[in-house]
């Protein structure tokens, strides 16, 4: 059962690179490699071509795999390549704490993400029932950085009192534009003090 926590305080996560492994650079490598493309080449197709569609849930999972091997010239393997994906996201250090911190202040998750990819993620590791509010860009049809994103995830929560953390500087600058504290999720974890400075 979760614990009450202090609704005055809201505490905005990102899932990739903050609570789970990044899975596109992965993806793209290994779509790459076998297009006989460079990563970056993908991710470039991927962007302009998929990103906001798939991520706001507008596009269909299966007709992504498809389209996205048609423009890298090569046949579609969605099972090995989504088994790439779902492999990438392994547990970061800061699983260990969301517990904690979501019993002290209102924990919500805003994440580019598809629901069917994140959430059974969530699920096995049990970190869904500590957060108060889950939103997944599939799922809402918000993409960040999208201010409305954030307003949303804030319901009737004051700017001032909230901290967002994030992989993804771009959010960041958004988020901060609206009065929101923030911090940025580097590789060396050091944010997570900042997280239990706020809080503590």
């Amino acid at each position: 059962m979760r614990v009450e926590a202090n609704p005055e305080r809201t505490l905005l996560l990102g899932a990739c690179g903050v609570l789970v492994g990044e899975p596109m650079g992965p993806l793209f490598a290994a779509i790459g490699q076998a297009a006989g493309m460079e990563a970056e080449a993908v991710e470039a197709v991927f962007r302009e071509r998929f990103r906001d569609d798939l991520w706001s849930g507008r596009l269909d999972e299966a007709v992504f795999w498809k389209q996205l091997a048609a423009d890298c010239d090569i046949t579609a393997d969605p099972l090995a390549w989504r088994e790439v994906l779902i492999g990438a996201m392994v547990s970061l250090p800061a699983v260990q704490h969301v517990e904690a911190w979501g019993s002290e202040a209102r924990l919500v998750l805003v994440s580019n993400h598809r629901g069917e990819w994140l959430m059974p993620i969530l699920d096995r590791r049990g970190l869904t029932p500590h957060f108060d509010r889950l939103y997944i860009s599939s799922k809402t049809g918000l993409v960040k950085p999208d201010p409305k994103v954030f307003h949303t995830a804030l319901e009737s929560s004051a700017p001032q009192s909230a901290l967002y953390i994030d992989a993804d500087e771009v959010n960041l600058r958004v988020a901060a534009t609206l009065g929101i504290t923030t911090a940025l999720a580097e590789p060396d974890g050091m944010w997570m003090h900042e997280v239990e400075e706020w809080l503590w």
